[in-house]
């Protein structure tokens, strides 16, 4: 059954008095599916189109790190500002096959998609 994933990262400009402003907003979108004739599932990037072999998912937990996402231009930042990154991954819930839906509708522990997972920084 082929998963599709999605990342999405939202960075926005920390200010005291007003809201806080969007800076970017990036969505990154993978596709899993395992491949019956190499024996392995294959982590397809569809933004990049770059794709990486995996023989087992659970012994590899690097499938589930995010290393070296380019999220915005350098320009885009001042380096006396202050900002906040939130990211959170969730499952295409259109792409997943109606009978998986279907479970997936029954099961309590079932999530489509995580909580905001949220940082700040200064450059």
């Amino acid at each position: 059954m082929p998963l599709s994933l999605e990342l999405d990262l939202d960075i926005k400009r920390v200010r005291q008095l007003l809201p806080n402003s969007s800076v970017a907003e990036l969505t990154q979108r993978y596709h899993l599916q395992y491949n019956g004739v190499s024996a392995r599932y294959i982590l397809r990037n569809d933004n990049s189109g770059s794709k990486s072999p995996w023989a087992r998912l659970m012994r590899r937990s690097s499938i589930f790190e995010v290393h070296s996402l380019p999220a915005l231009d350098k320009a885009l930042i001042a380096r006396d500002r202050r900002y906040e990154a939130n990211v959170r991954a969730k499952i295409d819930f259109g792409s997943v096959p109606f009978t998986m839906r279907l479970l997936m509708f029954w099961v309590s522990d079932w999530h489509r998609e995580c909580d905001w997972y949220a940082w700040t920084f200064q450059p």
